[in-house]
């Protein structure tokens, strides 16, 4: 993996960059951790295994540390600023690769939070995969108006989670929008720690799914 570090008015934002063995999509996938979590950062296993599965479908992935995360500048201070961050490094992104249009989100709890509401206010967002998202009833009804395509893993054992599954199959259940996924798994922790070979196969599942989108 490759280190950037992108220089913004609030400082430093620490990139991390996964190039593929061989491009297959203009699609760019960028990989939020969960909260200040550094034995989850953009320099552990863990996400580190997550990004090399996306880019060994063809895409370029990048991971984001938060404020005070890494290398980093500043410290965290609220999911908005996180949104503006990605924002940033969408923008950022674009204006390095002029055929880079259109992104996809991994987010894991905080992470999948941040994309939330990314997704909502960037209509380049294609595709998310969200796993155990940090999010209120009035968050995930923002699902009901969401275009993109996606996937949301949840384990039931995760304190929350069982609400915020079942909300989230209230909301999108039944809907017109077939866009969205739901799945759910018993007795998993947070973040499916100790189960990745089930986070993995859920991830594999979904790039099969959108495999025939892929724009070159």
């Amino acid at each position: 993996m490759q280190q950037y570090g992108i220089h913004t008015s609030q400082g430093n934002l620490e990139c991390y960059i996964q190039i593929p063995d061989e491009l297959q999509s203009n699609v760019v996938a960028i990989v939020l951790p969960t909260a200040h979590k550094h034995e989850l950062d953009c320099t552990s296993d863990y996400i580190k295994t997550i990004m090399y599965k996306v880019a060994e479908r063809g895409y370029v992935t990048f991971g984001m540390h938060y404020r005070g995360m890494g290398n980093s500048s500043g410290t965290f201070d609220e999911i908005t600023e996180e949104v503006i961050n990605t924002s940033t490094l969408m923008d950022w992104i674009m204006q390095r690769n002029n055929t880079t249009t259109q992104f996809m989100l991994v987010g894991l709890e905080l992470g999948g939070a941040i994309a939330t509401h990314v997704m909502m206010r960037r209509p380049e967002i294609e595709y998310f995969f969200i796993v155990d998202p940090l999010l209120s009833s009035q968050e995930i009804s923002k699902f009901d108006i969401c275009t993109s395509k996606g996937k949301i893993l949840v384990g039931n054992s995760t304190s929350g989670a069982t609400s915020v599954a079942t909300n989230i199959k209230i909301k999108i259940g039944g809907k017109r929008n077939s866009q969205i996924t739901v799945s759910s798994h018993k007795k998993v922790k947070a973040c499916f720690i100790g189960s990745e070979d089930i986070l993995l196969k859920e991830l594999s599942d979904f790039l099969d799914v959108i495999e025939p989108d892929k724009h070159m």
